[in-house]
This record gives C-alpha cells, sequence and structure tokens, in this order.
C-alpha cells in the first residue's frame, strides 16, 4: 500500500531525529523473521535502551544523507531495521546476541560508528567489544593482583632462563619472620669443692 506524501516526511524527520540522537547506528538484515522472534528481540533491546526501527529504504537513505556521515554508506540489500541507541557499544553488542540466535534469519548489514560508516565485519568487531562493567570487572582484577601477576612474571623469565626463579614477595617475607628459636642454655652446678686437709682443720680448731 503506498503511503501519502505526508507520511513520508513524517516517517523521514522521525528517522532523522533517531539518527541524530545516537551514537552509534547498526544496520540489521532480516528475512522471514516471525512475530514472536521480533517481539522477543524488540523488548530486549528495549531493557537495554536500544530503539529498532523498520523504514522504507528510501526514506532511511534520505536521512542518512542528510547527516553527512564519513565515508560509503554500506549496501543496504533487503529488508533493513535500524538499532540504535546512545551507548556506543549497546547496539551492535546488544543485535549481535540475536544475530548468533536467529542466524537464519537476522545478520549485520553494516552501520555507523564514530560518525563514519562500518562495514558488516566491521560493526561485528565493533559487537565483540566488552561493556563498560566487564572492562571495569576486568580492570579491578588486574590492579587488584599485582603480586601474583609478578610472581607468575618470575617463574615464565625463569622457564626461558633456565635458572630457578626467586621467592615470591609473600615467600620471602614469610620467611624472614619465621626465626627458629636458639636451644635453651644448658644449666650446669659445679660440684661442692672438698676442703683440703688444712682448712679442716682449721674449722674444727
Amino acid at each position: 500500500m503506498a503511503i501519502t506524501k505526508q507520511k513520508k516526511v513524517e516517517i523521514t524527520e522521525k528517522v532523522s531525529a533517531i539518527i541524530k540522537d545516537s551514537s552509534t547506528l547498526v544496520f540489521a538484515k532480516f528475512k522471514g523473521l516471525p512475530v514472536s522472534e521480533q517481539t522477543e528481540l524488540r523488548r530486549a533491546l528495549r531493557a537495554a535502551d536500544v530503539s529498532y526501527t523498520v523504514a522504507k529504504k528510501t526514506l532511511m537513505r534520505r536521512a542518512l544523507d542528510a547527516a553527512k556521515f564519513e565515508g560509503t554508506a554500506p549496501e543496504l540489500e533487503g529488508e533493513i531495521a535500524l538499532v540504535s541507541g546512545r551507548d556506543e557499544l549497546a547496539p551492535a553488542r546488544e543485535l549481535a546476541v540475536f544475530v548468533k540466535k536467529f542466524s537464519e534469519h537476522l545478520s549485520f548489514a553494516g552501520g555507523v560508528f564514530g560518525g563514519k560508516y562500518m562495514t558488516a565485519d566491521e560493526i561485528k568487531s565493533i559487537a565483540a567489544i566488552p561493556g563498560l562493567e566487564t572492562l571495569r570487572a576486568m580492570f579491578a582484577q588486574i590492579i587488584n593482583s599485582p603480586r601474583q601477576r609478578f610472581a607468575v612474571a618470575l617463574n615464565e623469565v625463569a622457564k626461558l632462563s633456565g635458572t630457578p626463579a626467586p621467592a615470591p614477595v609473600e615467600q620471602a617475607e614469610a620467611s624472614a619472620e619465621v626465626v627458629p628459636e636458639a636451644a635453651p642454655a644448658e644449666v650446669v652446678e659445679a660440684p661442692a669443692e672438698t676442703p683440703t686437709e688444712a682448712e679442716a682443720t682449721e674449722q674444727t680448731s
């Protein structure tokens, strides 16, 4: 069913607003995606603050051209949905979950990242970047285990050089703290001297 000119203008303005308000755009190619899977996809994306918009490609291209992104726009073949969000990684990362789950019906078709057009493969690489919370956890683990990492490094160096690795800091400190106690000194009492004959005579006088 053909849409009116006014409706086309409204759709283009809506897509333009979405593009302007988003940090990253992902073009999702879908084919034969059942309603139940679309519902599951939309619900999950919404929970991650990511939008999923379907519009005619001619109107979508018109809005994209107006945004003047750098590079060459990828070919948008078949049915295309626009996945977008303010988080730079969330659109690609969240969509990747469903590209894997619904691989027969859904795939990457490119996108826009950092104001530049990206190919499908580049968007896949962006989708593989861990989220902020994951990165924070990884960073916390690194800064909280400097001694363990130092000990591992020493062991690796020892393997390469063929020399025994020095004891880890904790072990060295523990060894320094444990000092064997000296055995108690043996007290030997000298036997009483036997008085000489002269001394005995003096004592009895």
